[in-house]
């Protein structure tokens, strides 16, 4: 994290209408699955607003009355399924880049932007999603949404900080490789799914790892981080 896909559905952006303000909670539409759970429980006292805009985008909406704490999630659907060997880990290695800054987001501001409004931030990467989420007072959902917005699609992957965070990802792995019970699980799941994506782990390998640069992660961006 900062390691926790959806479907045809790229990116969908999550919103919760909060005393009146608007709110983002993280809940994702994945596709017909979703949408048919809610069809088939049309008295169910969570109330989903869908819209998709139309450059393709699923703006989900959750009336929370009674709280002042809004969340906005963006859902990109990518993650480890979408690597093979050569480039494992790249998913969660471009979630890290992803907060180092954009063109007008020097690094650290946009983590000093979330401190700043009393907020918290934080992402995750599984094997066929990655999502990112800011905590803020309701009042500060369209500046979070900014932020989201910013990060997601313009990114810059400054290629100093590339080998500075590809050390941090690599002793996430280290932990990840030391802890028993992730270690066990890691081995089963690459058994299991021996010859399929899913076999990969969504931290990584370091032969993964290595090779990525700038131009590694902006067309990754450019690939998944679009709404259709």
């Amino acid at each position: 994290m900062r390691n926790l896909r959806g479907s045809a559905l790229a990116l969908a952006l999550v919103l919760t209408t909060l005393l009146g303000g608007l709110v983002p909670q993280a809940v994702m539409a994945q596709d017909a699955t979703t949408q048919a759970a809610l069809d088939a429980k049309p008295d169910a006292k969570v109330n989903v607003v869908r819209k998709v805009l139309d450059n393709g985008l699923e703006v989900l909406v959750v009336p929370r009355p009674g709280t002042g704490v809004a969340i906005a999630d963006v859902w990109v659907g990518v993650g480890s399924i979408d690597e093979t060997p050569k480039n494992n880990g790249v998913a969660h290695f471009f979630e890290h880049m992803v907060f180092k800054g954009t063109p007008t987001r020097p690094v650290g501001s946009i983590d000093l932007a979330v401190d700043s409004m009393g907020g918290s931030n934080n992402a995750a990467t599984s094997y066929d999603w990655t999502h990112y989420y800011i905590e803020a007072p309701n009042s500060k959902v369209d500046e979070a949404l900014g932020i989201l917005a910013d990060m997601t699609y313009n990114a810059a992957f400054p290629k100093e900080e590339i080998d500075r965070e590809k050390q941090v990802v690599l002793r996430e792995r280290d932990m990840d490789e030391n802890d028993p019970q992730s270690y066990l699980y890691n081995q089963f799941v690459s058994a299991f799914y021996k010859n399929h994506p899913y076999g990969l782990p969504t931290i990584g390998t370091a032969e993964g790892l290595d090779p990525q640069q700038q131009e590694d992660f902006l067309k990754w961006r450019d690939t998944y981080y679009v709404p259709n």
